[in-house]
Formats: C-alpha cells, structure tokens, sequence
C-alpha cells in the first residue's frame, strides 16, 4: 500500500451519488435526499431517553430553571448578527451538559469522577489534524473538559483555536433567520468532514440552532439522518441530545475500541520551516495485539463502505502490517477476508495480497469487531429500500505496494500491468473469483510481502501463471514472480453461469466500481448500444516473440484463440433480430480488463518523464478532464471518444517523450470498445487478458528504451513547470512549498515570466485539479 502525501475521498459506491466532503456536494446531498433524511421518531430511535441501563432518570426539571429559561429566550432573538450568539449557545449547552452529568453520576450510570463534556466556541478556526488539511469551520466544538487556555484566541476570553479534531465529539452549526436553508447542508459538510478526521468514531451526532429552532442530526457510514425542526420551547430533546454523548443509545458507537489513543505530533515542511503540518498516528487493535504508531493512508467515500487503511512499521526491523476497516453492506453475501482465504485456500496465488499468518484461515466470514473488541460496531438505522446497514469489519493485511504513479520507467509500468492482467486471468480461470473494483488504487506494483510463501510454512499453488520475468528470463528468486499486486476484494464475488438465478449470479449484475476506471457497461447497467458491435480481431505475434511466447505458453495455447474465418474472439455477431434473446447484463471478466485499460491510460497521462519539461496541450486538457470528471451519474460517458483516437492524436495527449506509447494504447483501446456481448457464442471468459498479453508482450520485448520516470510527479501539476534557479539556470520544482522558501519561489517566479514574456505558473489556463481523487485524501478508498 502506498503511503499518500494527502488524501482523497474516493467516490467509489453507486449507493452514494454524492460526495459530501465538498461543500457544493453537501448542499447537493441535503437537498436530492431531503424525504430520506428527516426522521419524525427520531429523538425516539436515535437518541437516550430518560431511561438508561433500565434506570429510570430524575427528572431534570428543565422548564423551571430560570437560566436556562433566560438563555433559550435570547437565542430566539431576530435580527441579531451571528457572532453574538456564539457565547449564549456555548452558556446554554454547558449548563444543560452540567445537569446531565450530574443527573447520570447521581442515577450510577456514570462514576463520580467521568469526563464533563464542554462546548466552546471555534467559529473562526478549522480544527487541527485533518488528513486532507480541511479548512471548514463549525462554530461550537463539543470536547471533554474544559480545554486548556493555549488554545485561547490571544485577547479573548471566549473563543478558541487550532483545537485538535482527535478531542473533538461533537459540533454545532449557528444560523440566523436570514441563513436558516444553510444549517443543514453546511452541519453535513462538516459531519462528513469530522467523520475523515476521526476513523475512531463510527458514528457523530450535530446539532444546527437558529432563532426559531433547532434541529440534531446523526451520522455513521449509512448516511445522515436528521430529527424535525424542534421549538425553543421544548427543552427535551436538546438534553437528551446531550445525554447521548455521555451515553448514547444502542447501536450508536461514537467510538471504536479498535482504533484509539491517536498521537499528535506538529512537523515542519523541508526546506519551508514556516510550514508546519499536524500529523496524527493511531493505535490499532487486532487479535488481541495493539499496534502503536499506525499512520492513516486512505480514506474512502466517508457515507459508504467507509474504507480506511492504516500502514504499521517497526523502525528496528522490516515486518509491517496494512489494516483495513469498511462497513459491509448486511445484505451482500461476499465478505474481503472471506474471498482472500478462497483465492488462497490450495495454495497462494502470486501478485494477490496476503492476510497476516495469525489471522488468515481461523474465521471464514472475515474479522468483525466482535473479535477485537467484543461488540459489533455497526449502523443504527436498519435496513430499508432507501438505508443500507451496515457492518464494520477489519482486515489485516501483510502485503504492500507502491502506486503507478510510482513507477521508476515506462518498463517497469507495463510489466507490471501485463502481470496483473495474469493474476487477474488466474483469478477468473482456477479460483472462479471476479475482483469487480480494478482501480489506480486497487492494482499496484514493486510488491513486498511480510513473509515470503517459504517462510509462511505455505506452498505457491500448482501451475501459477507465467509472469513477465519468466517470459523474460529474468532472475527472480521470490516464490511469488509477480511484479503487480491486487487488492481491496469487498466487491468481489464468485463466478456463475448467467443463466443461473442463485444469490450469487445476482450479485454480478450490481453495479460496482470507481468512476474513472469502471467499464463502461457496468456504469450503465447494461449492455452497450448496437453502435459498439465492431471488433477487432485477436492480435498477432510477429517474429521472436511470437517464437519466445510459443516457448513459454504452448504453440496450443496460441492458436486455442486465433480467430478463425468470419469467427472474431470466438464468436460472430448476433443479428439485431436475435438482440431480444440476449442475456441480460452482469458483470464479465473483460469488463474487469477495460478497467486495467483505463487505469494504464491515465497513468501514462499523468507520467512525467525524466525529460524537459514539456506544457501540457489542449488535447491533454481535454482527455483528463474526460477521465478526471467522469461520473456514473452523468448521462454521457465522457471517455469513449478516447477510444477512437488514432495515434496521431494520442501522441498530442502524451508528453512528447512517451509518444512512442501511442501504438500501443491505441491497439489495446480497440480491443477494449467492442461490446462483446453481441457475439454468440460468448467469448472465452479470459478473451480479453489473452489480447492484452500479446500487445503488451510485443511492445515490451521490443523496447529497447526503459523510458525512465520520475516517481511520484504528474504532469497535472502545474507547478512542476521549470522556472529560473536562484543560483542559475532552469530548475524544475516539485512542490513550491517543498521546495523553495515563499520568498525565493516568488522572486523565481516574476524573473522567469518576465524572462518568457509569460504568465505566472498561477494564471496558467487549464483544470484547477481540484478533484475527488486529487483534493482530498483520494485512494487512495485510496
């Protein structure tokens, strides 16, 4: 897994059409989903009451307290502006907390000595700690204790700043009456913001007030769900939305005990001391063992699966560990740890991620939180057509691997890719198991492995498939030859005849995937028009590497998927009259093969070779912002025109220096447009993987430049463009705050666009880069 400098929020489940880390997203969020949001029982369902632990509370008399009276009269004050009620609601929620801890300590439910839970004022900061460096700011932040004065804003007895999100329990959004249509939607963006900083909190509660009313809400990974707009009047449930954060009601976790004691550090940027970054480093519990230092390298769709990803490293040796923790969908039948011990039940497949020894093959059904913490941490709401419940799960990995974007060649990039397109065939063909998500985060290359198949006391499974180093010759003393690595398999499931009608054959007929990288049929959910039933025929070797891929696949193989006359990829194309009778759509391995297409073209757009530094073209623009914006809600899928391009206009799209890489996407692009559903018979299931072998085995083989790549850097970054050194001479600069003080960056700046008669790098036209995979984390899922 690699380790991210920043974080996206990946958009990776068609249950949630929005992304509502971003602020216009939250606004779209609140209004689309306004029937499913409201709850009329919710102070019933989703919060306590005045019974706790079958204990009956006293009453807390709420109506007589003349202060309480006082306070609630004055924030139902009209024309006031929003500042002046900062320090009223603050007084009024701590006086309410005070009694209800008083009343919980009193009752027993509580000890004498429990935390007191405070709300201060922060209106005018974003909390510290975000992984993504949020830059949102609730007005009232709910903490433990009173917080300590360092926090203060200087001349200011009230208000506070750069409070930690990791102390943070709860938040509070104050409107006007002027503003009252944006508490909602501004208290979501902040809820889903909240939930990114805090994988210890499986669930959070918020509260939005303005003059007329106030309104509380919940969130976990099913969604959000809000209470009606309650009166002033009414005391009740603004208590009982507090007496929830000192003991919330069943199946609301506010806290996972399997993520905890998070360590906060504050770290300079190199080479720009005046740039410093909060880092945050968790405790995670599995099996028993804590695991002290994990670092949190991948969020995914926060209302969702809610993927999170934590790396592990002892700093005196090499072993390490990946945790994994989503919220399984309850209805779904296929579970990650479930598929992982199936794919490696009769032997480990090469270039498939590993479970840890201690905790690969004792539970079947995959590691929930009954095993580490002895309850199940899962969604409040129950199922419904319009709410899915979910489970939390854990899943410890001992496996790991760099991006593609951290690929040192060109090479190395496409041997990789012709290696998962092996690991995928061997999935498909001996172990029936379908991945379902290939993605730039679900395929990764330079792979280690905690413990090699030796080590593990395991066996490699019989006949593992030939990698690029076995085609090659290459010395390679791993049992596992692969140079790619897959994983993430919750969305996988089990192979099926279409015919059949079992739960599983169903399950292929979801649509599942990453928006950029999904086939384009499953993003419809069915099959692709009459337009795409041109094929192309299988490739041909030409040569020695028709000769080397006969030495080491059999000539039989070869020729089991030559096409024959008037028969293409083993089949002819159906008559419209004959449309009618074709099976409907479910997900097919080659869908999976058009995903590894999508994820090497963007790949090999991005890539920034070892070269000078070349300004991206119009025609570069226009084919990221096909992939970067697709989205499966939209009605047009904006990256097939790609698949007719010719290499001529591939080479435009390219940096100059990989345009001999045309050809080749151009050739695998034709492979992949076609919708093979119009053949009859059906191809074979790996027709798709066998065409990628012989076009990427024949630009490999002939390669005789590697075509070196700088790791890490991509030509959407406009940054990068070469400015004039402070010592002398054109300099590329990876990330302006990395590398050059402000000062220096600035002065560099205004000589070389004076010298070049251009804009500053700022101005440039072009996509701001402000995407759900490149904002926020997104993956990079992660």
């Amino acid at each position: 897994m690699a380790t991210f400098t920043s974080f996206e929020y990946v958009h990776n489940d068609f249950l949630d059409e929005f992304d509502v880390s971003s602020r216009d997203g939250a606004f779209e969020y609140t209004q689309i989903a306004q029937d499913r949001v409201i709850e009329q029982d919710f102070v019933d369902v989703h919060l306590s009451g005045d019974v706790v632990r079958g204990r009956k509370l006293k009453d807390l008399r709420l109506s007589s307290d003349r202060t309480l009276n006082k306070l609630s009269t004055k924030v139902q004050k009209t024309g006031l502006p929003e500042g002046s009620l900062y320090a009223t609601h603050c007084e009024l929620l701590n006086r309410l907390s005070k009694k209800i801890l008083t009343q919980l300590q009193g009752t027993g439910v509580l000890p004498s000595n429990a935390q007191s839970i405070v709300f201060i004022d922060h209106h005018d900061h974003a909390p510290v700690g975000h992984p993504g460096d949020a830059s949102q700011a609730p007005d009232l932040l709910a903490i433990y204790n009173n917080p300590d004065k360092k926090y203060l804003v200087k001349k200011s007895k009230s208000q506070y700043h750069e409070f930690p999100y990791t102390q943070v329990i709860s938040i509070v959004e104050n409107k006007t009456e002027k503003t009252i249509p944006q508490g909602r939607p501004q208290i979501t963006l902040y809820l889903s913001q909240h939930m990114a900083a805090r994988p210890d909190m499986p669930g959070l509660y918020g509260l939005t007030v303005n003059p007329k009313h106030y309104q509380i809400l919940w969130a976990d990974a099913s969604g959000i769900t809000a209470s009606p707009q309650l009166q002033w009047s009414n005391l009740t449930p603004l208590a009982s939305y507090i007496r929830s954060l000192y003991h919330p009601p069943a199946r609301h976790h506010l806290f996972d005990p399997a993520i905890s004691s998070p360590i906060i550090t504050r770290e300079a940027m190199p080479n720009n001391k005046k740039k410093v970054v909060t880092v945050v480093t968790w405790t995670i519990k599995h099996d028993g063992v804590e695991y002290v230092g994990c670092k949190l390298i991948f969020i995914g769709t926060i209302f969702g699966r809610r993927t999170t990803v934590f790396t592990f490293h002892r700093s005196d040796n090499d072993r390490f560990a990946v945790f994994k923790s989503y919220y399984k969908d309850t209805a779904r039948r296929f579970d990650e740890t479930r598929i992982i011990n199936h794919i490696h039940a009769d032997g480990v497949v090469p270039g498939v991620v590993r479970l840890l020894p201690d905790t690969d093959t004792e539970h079947e059904e995959g590691t929930d939180e009954t095993r580490n913490t002895g309850e199940t941490i899962e969604t409040a709401r129950p199922a419904s057509e319009k709410v899915l419940h979910r489970v939390k799960k854990q899943v410890a990995m001992g496996s790991t691997g760099e991006e593609f974007s951290e690929a040192k060649s060109v090479k190395d990039l496409l041997m990789a890719v012709y290696d998962a397109v092996e690991v995928h065939r061997t999935l498909v063909n001996e172990r029936h198991v379908l991945h379902r998500d290939i993605s730039f985060h679900n395929v990764m290359m330079y792979p280690r492995h905690r413990e090699t198949v030796r080590s593990s006391g395991k066996q490699i499974m019989k006949n593992p498939a030939k990698f690029i180093d076995d085609v090659l010759e290459v010395a390679n003393d791993e049992n596992d030859k692969s140079r790619s690595l897959l994983i993430d398999f919750d969305n996988s499931a089990t192979l099926h005849e279409p015919e059949s009608e079992n739960k599983e054959n169903k399950e292929l007929a979801h649509r599942t995937g990453t928006p950029r990288y999904i086939a384009r049929s499953v993003r419809a959910g069915e099959v692709l028009e009459r337009d795409f039933a041109t094929f192309t025929p299988m490739p041909k070797l030409q040569g020695d590497v028709l000769e080397l891929y006969k030495k080491v696949y059999s000539a039989e193989t070869y020729d089991k998927y030559q096409d024959q006359p008037g028969i293409t990829h083993g089949g002819t194309v159906i008559d419209e009259s004959e449309e009618l009778e074709m099976p409907p759509f479910h997900h097919r391995p080659d869908h999976d093969v058009e995903s590894m297409y999508w994820v090497l073209f963007k790949t090999l757009l991005l890539a920034y070779p070892d070269a000078p530094y070349a300004e991206p073209t119009p025609k570069f623009d226009s084919a990221w912002a096909a992939i970067r914006d697709h989205t499966i809600s939209s009605v047009y899928d904006t990256r097939i025109p790609i698949l007719s391009h010719g290499v001529h206009t591939i080479e435009q799209i390219l940096h100059p220096r990989l345009s001999s890489l045309a050809p080749l996407l151009v050739s695998l692009g034709r492979q992949v447009k076609p919708e093979y559903a119009y053949l009859s018979p059906s191809p074979p299931a790996d027709h798709l993987h066998e065409a990628f072998r012989r076009i990427l085995l024949q630009h490999i083989v002939n390669m005789d430049d590697p075509i070196p790549l700088r790791p890490g850097w991509s030509r959407d970054d406009r940054s990068r463009r070469p400015i004039e050194g402070i010592i002398g001479g054109p300099v590329f600069v990876k990330r302006r705050a990395e590398d050059m003080t402000e000062e220096e960056a600035t002065e560099a700046e205004k000589r070389h666009a004076k010298k070049m008669k251009t804009r500053p790098y700022g101005q440039l036209d072009g996509p701001s880069g402000q995407t759900r995979e490149s904002c926020v984390t997104t993956d990079s899922r992660h």
